[in-house]
């Protein structure tokens, strides 16, 4: 399961620290498969967000927050 499934305790819902917490871990599990940044947003404020992977594999140039 995601991220719910593993933190919500059942109830779908993750806390904003848990949520924070495991967000680089699940996008890490990703592997060369996910090259981006994720941003999560709960009642209009910025929860958790990260970055992963090559914005330019040929560069080597990372993804980052701000790319």
């Amino acid at each position: 399961g995601g991220a719910a499934d593993d933190a919500g305790g059942g109830t779908g819902r993750v806390d904003d620290a848990r949520l924070a917490a495991l967000l680089p871990a699940k996008i890490a599990d990703l592997g060369d498969d996910f090259s981006g940044a994720v941003l999560v947003a709960r009642d209009g404020r910025v929860v958790a967000s990260a970055a992963a992977g090559y914005a330019d594999r040929a560069r080597k140039t990372r993804v980052g927050l701000d790319t």
